[in-house]
């Protein structure tokens, strides 16, 4: 049943190491399940198709980040809230830190604008074609003609690579166009937007009650042929400019959208090749005989390509594809830190798209002082805090003040910097940028909390997201797992970090800090959720389970007591059930069982993930199959669970891991946790942590040949996949960890002797 109800929603196309293009046939009826398109900064979603075709364009930079009122009071602080919670005043608690989120419609993302043209007479689109990984797609239509004559032609939609542009043909004469703005902007308190038409084109200009002014324009025009005698081909571009970029937004915009409808015809196509985005889809891949995990994989992989570079901003909620129902987007399409960001920057390392990557990580880097001025007004300490809800500018947003304003999800950011230096092994970044930002991201948890008269380590307040939601008894004994795992990470790391750079007084501080921090809270069910509580219940947030993933501090290479609480802790969530869990945490258990071994059960648990996902991809939150895994069955889009299913494959095919705060420990582990049922499996170029590429196969259940190189000259620690029957293209040593010193351009070759 469940077999057939995925192949039905996902429309499976087949399965290979380039990502086969994918088809839709038919009307699209909703925007969430429209063909995603982006170049990082302006995204695109197609859908509609039955006499109408629709454009939701979004731009990842256009947001409202006024601030409430309530956040300039005195009691606006952390120490207030402790005092409140001490006090047992919630009523008090949720009017400073909640109600603001849910009553006052800014901060947020804003919607930018619908493209709509109506074909004319009965002209339909019948199919939809998408190749993950570019930045264009076709449609293909069918006209009625005179009787029972039917013409079938296709149109060609790109989005500029470098431009906040779309550009469409060909269109059919007699096309009607309409350019539809968001009436969720009326909620923002918003003046009505300047709008106007000329010369093919229309527009509206809309102004922000903080002076940000942005031009959306649209036009059709009639662009060169291709070749004398042939008719010209009509032709339609969208464009969207702001004041930020520009001193005037409406002049700019209708400058591009006429450049690009007059291009059109000289070459006889619009689609120009993405060198960019192209280069980066296919620099690495993966092969698997699950049809319907392989194009989740794909598109997963397109939505990074699509949605994020360097120079743009990361991806908030629902990167550059923000929901086009009219209103305001849902969680105002922030940058969520208590899982959402950390998870949706999970899997580009391993898939190589260390630039897409690059982009969350150098926005943190950029808004360094705004974390440490929030630091100081808020925590009333030095160094760094990251709003555990924020805007585009870093400002906190509020919400369930239990988890919008916890210090700790900072550390799990720091986690994303830290991987991002163990992948790059960029030393020079680690010394000017990363490990500055660790530090003092560091030095203001150890701050806010102190050591007690045993010598432990505690924070003020701790919680467990999101166990409890925002009622007084989320609050649970500092510190809990979630908590004490994400501190000691982050010391450890630290420690790691100074180590690499020598800084000798560094190393020691963090390392001394580490030991003032209690061993995980477990019990005979597994890892709890603080000293005296376990959980009770089915819960979408595994965060009392984090230290096993994604950060790795309790593993399978431990005592033989921490494999039994991993695998207690694995027993526990499934006795639980999963009624109350959302897509994400089936991907997250999927993860949590790859990086455990366990790979038939990361293979059930991923299966079951896609019934959150709607037909191109994206993750719907809510069970959408009807089969009744979850409670939830609602459908509001996010991408964390898009990517956290994706690292879920990259755990089950390549794991690099070591022991966090220990230089040179990581291990390359090739099909660590690869489901029985996936007989013959690849990949190519994955990267591990070290600076390493990784390439292997897997045939009839048995791998053949691995390689690994190197992006510098570094040894690399290789788990036997051959366990002793394999022969080498270099002196490896003996023992199930091989390890080897490579050059750049070595390259180590494994193969499986008969």
């Amino acid at each position: 049943m469940l077999t057939a109800i995925l192949t039905c929603v996902l429309g499976l196309q087949g399965v290979g190491d380039r990502a086969p293009a994918i088809e839709r046939e038919g009307t699209i009826a909703r925007w969430d399940e429209g063909v995603p398109l982006g170049n990082g900064l302006f995204g695109v979603l197609a859908w509609g198709g039955d006499g109408v075709v629709r454009l939701s364009l979004d731009r990842g930079d256009l947001w409202d980040t006024r601030v409430p009122e309530t956040f300039g009071e005195p009691g606006w602080t952390w120490a207030n809230m402790v005092a409140l919670k001490q006090a047992k005043n919630h009523k008090e608690h949720q009017r400073l830190f909640d109600v603001p989120y849910d009553t006052i419609p800014y901060p947020t993302k804003l919607p930018t604008a619908r493209v709509e043209f109506t074909l004319p007479g009965r002209t339909r689109i019948t199919k939809w074609t998408l190749r993950p990984g570019d930045t264009w797609a076709r449609l293909e239509r069918e006209e009625k003609l005179k009787g029972e004559a039917v013409a079938l032609s296709t149109m060609e939609l790109v989005v500029n690579e470098r431009e906040p542009l779309v550009t469409i043909a060909t269109l059919s004469p007699g096309t009607v166009v309409t350019l539809v703005r968001p009436a969720g902007l009326d909620k923002l308190g918003y003046e009505a937007a300047r709008t106007g038409e000329e010369g093919g084109q229309q527009w509206f200009v809309q102004r922000t009650l903080e002076g940000l002014e942005y031009a959306v324009v649209v036009g059709v025009g009639e662009g060169k042929p291709p070749h004398p005698g042939q008719p010209y081909r009509r032709t339609l571009a969208a464009a969207v400019k702001t004041s930020a970029e520009c001193a005037d937004p409406l002049a700019e915009a209708r400058a591009l959208v006429a450049k690009a409808v007059d291009a059109y015809g000289e070459g006889g196509t619009l689609r120009k090749p993405s060198a960019v985005a192209r280069a980066a889809f296919d620099a690495s891949g993966v092969t698997i005989p699950d049809a319907a995990i392989q194009r989740q994989y794909d598109m997963c992989k397109h939505f990074y390509v699509a949605g994020s570079r360097p120079g743009s901003p990361p991806m908030p909620l629902q990167g550059v594809w923000t929901a086009d129902e009219g209103g305001l987007p849902p969680w105002k399409g922030d940058y969520h830190n208590d899982l959402n960001t950390q998870m949706t920057y999970a899997a580009y390392a391993t898939a190589g798209l260390l630039h897409q990557g690059a982009s969350w990580v150098d926005f943190n880097m950029k808004l360094r002082p705004r974390y440490q001025k929030f630091a100081r007004e808020f925590y009333g300490v030095e160094g760094l805090v990251v709003p555990g809800v924020m805007g585009i500018d870093g400002a906190p947003l509020g919400g369930w003040g239990q988890y919008s304003l916890s210090p700790t999800h900072t550390a799990w950011i720091a986690g994303n910097i830290y991987w991002h230096w163990r992948y790059t092994m960029n030393r020079q970044r680690l010394e000017r940028d990363w490990y500055p930002w660790c530090k003092d991201a560091a030095t203001a948890l150890r701050a806010i909390g102190r050591v007690n008269d045993d010598g432990v380590f505690r924070l003020p307040l701790s919680t467990s997201p999101e166990v409890g939601d925002n009622g007084y008894g989320a609050w649970m004994e500092p510190n809990s797992n979630y908590d004490l795992s994400l501190v000691r990470f982050l010391f450890a790391a630290c420690a790691e970090m100074a180590a690499e750079l020598g800084l000798k007084e560094d190393e020691v501080q963090w390392r001394a800090a580490l030991a003032t921090c209690e061993p995980l809270h477990a019990d005979d069910a597994g890892l709890m959720l603080d000293a005296n509580r376990r959980l009770e219940g089915s819960h979408r947030h595994f965060s009392h389970a984090m230290a096993i993933w994604p950060l790795g501090a309790m593993h399978v290479d431990g005592s033989d007591a921490d494999r039994s609480t991993i695998e207690r802790t694995i027993a526990r969530l499934e006795a639980l059930g999963t009624s109350q869990w959302c897509g994400y945490s089936f991907a997250w258990m999927s993860a949590l069982a790859a990086r455990t071994g366990r790979g038939d059960l990361a293979g059930e648990y991923l299966t079951k993930y896609l019934c959150f996902t709607g037909p191109n991809g994206f993750h719907l939150n809510g069970d959408q199959s009807g089969t009744g895994l979850s409670n939830f069955t609602y459908r509001p889009f996010t991408l964390e669970g898009n990517f956290m299913a994706m690292q879920a494959v990259h755990e089950m095919l390549l794991q690099s891991w070591g022991e966090v705060g220990t230089p040179g420990s990581s291990v390359v582990r090739v099909f660590p946790a690869v489901p029985g049922a996936w007989r013959d499996v690849s990949f190519r170029n994955l990267c591990a942590e070290g600076g390493a590429r990784v390439s292997a196969e897997r045939r009839g259940g048995v791998t053949q040949w691995m390689e690994v190189s190197v992006t510098r000259r570094t040894t690399v620690r290789v788990r036997d996949p051959f366990e002793g029957r394999g022969s080498w293209s270099m002196k490896v040593g003996d023992g199930p960890d091989l390890v080897v010193a490579l050059d750049r351009g070595q390259v180590l070759r494994g193969e499986r002797r008969e």
